[in-house]
């Protein structure tokens, strides 16, 4: 029969163009997707490699200028005012300094309070007598009492861009009396020269960045040196560097050129190294890659219309004539035979699924015979409506619970709860297993001889087509032997436990206590480390005690107020100053958790010898006092000793590396550290509460 079909309605060729279409799109969307990723993988794997690069050079950079600083900050300290008022002694001082001209290639120069030059080394560059209280660093210094590096600018003798590190002077007393600068010249041959004379990859460059003053120090390119950046705004990526981000993004510079830019900042001076590579030398293969790509894609797409036009040409026609056969079958009395399948194409899948609705028919007792044996498993299995009445039970129900399929049926869920659980916690079960479709988790019941027993138990809900659960089905396991092997391999574990604990304290504490015999002697040997030392054998000493309080007869129970008392003593002894405890009596004991004794003993360690190294070495006055919160379950353990706070600059300048050790080691929750002023005297407030500590319920301090 001819067909009557318009060729722009033929399905063929409706399916032909739709297929095209449809892979086309894909291809030529894969094809920019792959693109546009790989640019974007590059750019975070050379971002990556860029920034560590960058990172480094700044690493060396701070740690250039960061020795420069500490020398100055050296001879600043052994300047005397008797040196400082004579100008040829102190002359004759700077030039007995060569390792300090060679640190600084524009030479060193003394100043005194009113800024004025009054020696410098070499003496060839003619300083002297000139007034340089209009430079930053020298101001800060003289002024403010702080060692700085200042702003490049063009020296007013070496007529050079410069930039200078001032350190001041102080007598006796601690007031300034003048101050000791060191002068960088950008012109000559210096430790910057890793970054005036070196290129990032072929046409790439750094430069050194000094954000505060939106200046250029140095670059590869010696034309930027002290050049002033663009304002802010014009070059966003720029304007973060300036906030202090640190990283790698891509942007276009100055020159309409896209360049790819990692910056890493340089601390001690508050600058930053910046690495830049233009984008077209960095991602040069992608380009050729992108390249490939696109003649790729115009091969593929004109070889997928060919093959797409040719394919279903020869694919859809025997369509036609199943479905012709199959209109022919159905106007027939005779019952529906199976079709033979030629082909796995569609008329292959037709058939197939014509064949497959005449299994359905035969396979559907067969599926249900099959789903009575499974129910019919081990695991306990009920099916319950919408009430969570009991609808059906199978074999392994009744022998785990004791009721039978007729003494179940039409009870509730609830003829199995013990009393164990509040009917709160039910009610939640089955809001999540409504909600989420299931719930799962263990619970206790009761047999229906009134023996309690776990089960792992799951619930999952069943929906209609409208998604409205019409019923529940439950399975249970009994975990009961579980249990009692989980409880017989606790006991055993803890103790073997008690048994390792006992033997590795003993060994652990003798090691530390050599490991402290060995730091004393090296102490003796070289006296300048007397004060880190000192620092170590008291961490050292604190996790000893920690071992020493756990070899008693309870090896996790270590109580607070024991801990301190015998850290206090050991620093006392350490220090050869007392250290006094105040314990209220009676006092409450107050175990700390076992995983929180070394990091609260290393704390409580750290804060103690803090206050005798600051004060209270020198006053004999260290006092340690535990008293109880405002809560009954809270400790408050305060340490005082004559001394004064630093002020914020202060904090900014020095490390206090004990303090920060102290608030790294304290825990997320439990503990809070606070430091005040009371007259003379520095207060240290350890506030202590459970998790990390546990009280005795009847007892208060």
């Amino acid at each position: 029969m001819a067909s009557k079909v318009h060729p722009w309605h033929s399905v063929k060729i409706r399916v032909t163009l739709s297929v095209l279409a449809i892979f086309l799109m894909s291809l030529w969307s894969l094809s920019y997707y792959a693109s546009a990723m790989l640019r974007k993988d590059m750019q975070q794997m050379l971002g990556t490699q860029q920034f560590s690069t960058v990172s480094y050079v700044a690493t060396e950079v701070n740690h250039e200028l960061a020795d420069r600083v500490e020398a100055l900050e050296t001879v600043a300290a052994s300047v005397n005012p008797a040196t400082l008022s004579n100008t040829t002694t102190m002359q004759t001082f700077l030039e007995r300094l060569p390792l300090l001209q060679r640190l600084f290639n524009g030479g060193v120069i003394a100043f005194r309070l009113d800024g004025t030059a009054i020696a410098e080394a070499p003496l060839a560059a003619g300083r002297v007598g000139i007034n340089y209280m209009d430079i930053d660093t020298i101001a800060a210094a003289l002024k403010e009492g702080k060692s700085t590096i200042g702003r490049p600018v063009v020296g007013k003798k070496l007529l050079a861009p410069v930039f200078g590190m001032t350190a001041p002077i102080r007598d006796a007393q601690g007031q300034v009396i003048g101050a000791v600068s060191g002068v960088i010249n950008l012109d000559q041959p210096s430790f910057l020269d890793r970054i005036t004379e070196a290129r990032y990859g072929t046409t790439g460059r750094y430069l050194l960045v000094a954000p505060q003053y939106r200046m250029v120090v140095t670059a590869t390119d010696k034309s930027h040196r002290i050049e002033i950046l663009p304002s802010p705004g014009s070059n966003p990526l720029l304007d973060r560097f300036i906030q202090g981000y640190e990283g790698s993004g891509v942007v276009v510079d100055a020159f309409d050129v896209e360049v790819l830019v990692s910056a890493k900042g340089v601390p001690v001076a508050g600058w930053y190294v910046a690495a830049v590579l233009p984008t077209a030398e960095a991602f040069a293969p992608i380009v050729d890659m992108q390249g490939r790509m696109l003649l790729a894609t115009v091969f593929l797409t004109l070889l997928a219309g060919f093959l797409t036009w040719w394919l279903i040409k020869h694919q859809l026609t025997p369509i036609f004539a199943t479905a012709r056969t199959l209109a022919a079958m159905s106007n027939t009395s005779q019952p529906p035979q199976p079709l033979p399948v030629t082909r796995q194409d569609e008329i292959g899948q037709l058939i197939g699924g014509f064949n497959r609705l005449l299994e359905t028919l035969v396979q559907r007792e067969e599926e249900l015979r099959i789903a009575a044996i499974a129910f019919e498993c081990q695991e306990a299995i009920v099916v319950m409506d919408v009430k969570s009445q009991i609808l059906r039970v199978n074999r392994a129900f009744a022998q785990i619970t004791g009721y039978s399929q007729l003494e179940a049926l039409g009870q509730t869920s609830a003829i199995l709860r013990s009393g164990r659980h509040p009917p709160s916690l039910y009610e939640g079960h089955w809001r999540e297993a409504r909600r989420d479709g299931s719930w799962q988790g263990e619970l206790w019941f009761r047999r229906k001889s009134g023996q309690e027993f776990p089960a792992q138990v799951t619930v999952t809900t069943v929906m209609d087509e409208i998604n409205q659960v019409t019923h529940y089905v439950g399975h249970m396991t009994d975990t009961t032997n579980l249990h009692l092997q989980e409880e017989e391999r606790l006991a055993n574990e803890a103790e073997h436990r008690d048994t390792l604990i006992r033997e590795v304290h003993h060994r652990i504490k003798n090691n530390l206590q050599g490991i402290i015999g060995m730091l004393h002697q090296f102490a003796l040997r070289h006296p300048q480390t007397t004060e880190p030392i000192m620092q170590a054998i008291g961490q050292v000493q604190g996790i000893s005690v920690i071992h020493g309080l756990r070899g008693r007869a309870d090896p996790s129970s270590v109580q607070l107020c024991e801990l301190t008392s015998v850290i206090a003593t050991e620093v006392s002894a350490l220090w050869q100053t007392p250290v006094r405890v105040d314990l209220p009596n009676p006092w409450a004991p107050c175990t700390l958790a076992e995983q929180e004794a070394v990091p609260m003993a290393l704390v409580l360690n750290e804060l103690i010898v803090n206050a005798v190294k600051h004060g209270g070495k020198a006053h004999g006055d260290t006092c340690i006092t535990m008293r109880k919160g405002q809560n009954s379950d809270l400790v408050l353990t305060t340490i005082s000793n004559t001394g004064k706070l630093p002020t914020d600059e202060e904090r900014e300048t020095k490390s206090h590396a004990g303090l920060k050790l102290v608030r790294s080691l304290l825990p997320r929750g439990g503990a809070t550290l606070r430091q005040k002023q009371v007259a003379h005297q520095v207060v240290t407030e350890l506030e202590i509460r459970p998790p990390i500590i546990s009280m005795k319920k009847d007892g208060t301090p």
